[in-house]
């Protein structure tokens, strides 16, 4: 399954296809895990670092090389797991 749908969100995804890695995005510093009591489910929320330096972002790397970055802004949920 590439993904599920969820109607009570406004979901973005890419149009890129390749590898995605992932760049400062460190559980209790850039992001942390929260529950829905509802369905249970737990997903990633991105938050504030204190640590300025820390910049979450998402990056595409083609087979070619090429690498698109996507910054991660405050407060959005993370639904790519690493493998």
């Amino acid at each position: 399954m590439l993904c599920s749908w969820d109607p009570f969100n406004a979901l973005i995804i890419s149009e890129f296809s390749g590898i995605v890695k992932f760049d400062s995005i460190e559980e209790g510093v850039t992001y942390r895990q929260e529950r829905d009591d509802q369905t249970g489910f737990t997903e990633k929320v991105i938050i504030e670092s204190k640590n300025k330096k820390k910049v979450p972002a998402i990056s595409i790397v083609s087979p070619s090389g090429d690498e698109l970055k996507n910054y991660a802004p405050s407060r959005r949920s993370l639904s790519i797991s690493r493998r």
